[in-house]
């Protein structure tokens, strides 16, 4: 399965029959994979937020005299930064789903030195209203 980063398009995107559920979209054709979140910005821009990793104090982590692996739970804090422009040029393909029904939108968005030209519906499949939501 492997590691993703996550899309937030504030840029409209083609229509279909029924919104793509709210939340970020997924997708593995950004530089970071280490799910880090990346946007779409209503004027075409792509941002993201670099960040840094730092190491937690043993005695703030929440296992701190756990077993092996307990201790390194919670060893390490992802701190943030400011949104930064990324000088992207090619296409990124992002997707969602609709986990209670079924449904599928998945994306392509094509950037030219950062700037968005153009996004694409590349698959949609329509939920299935007459499954019951899972438990």
């Amino acid at each position: 399965m492997g590691m993703f980063d996550y899309i937030v398009c504030e840029a409209d995107l083609p229509k279909t029959a029924i919104d793509p559920p709210c939340g970020p979209f997924q997708t593995k054709d950004t530089p970071d994979q280490y799910l880090t979140v990346y946007t779409i910005t209503t004027d075409g821009r792509l941002t993201w937020r670099p960040y840094r990793m730092l190491e937690v104090p043993k005695e703030e982590r929440p296992y701190p005299d756990g077993d092996e692996f307990l201790v390194v739970c919670g060893s390490l804090r992802r701190e943030e930064n400011d949104p930064e422009q990324v000088n992207f040029h090619g296409d990124i393909e992002f997707y969602t789903d609709d986990e209670d029904h079924g449904g599928w939108w998945k994306y392509r968005a094509h950037f030219n030195d950062g700037k968005l030209a153009s996004i694409d519906l590349v698959k949609f499949e329509a939920p299935n209203y007459e499954t019951p939501p899972r438990l």
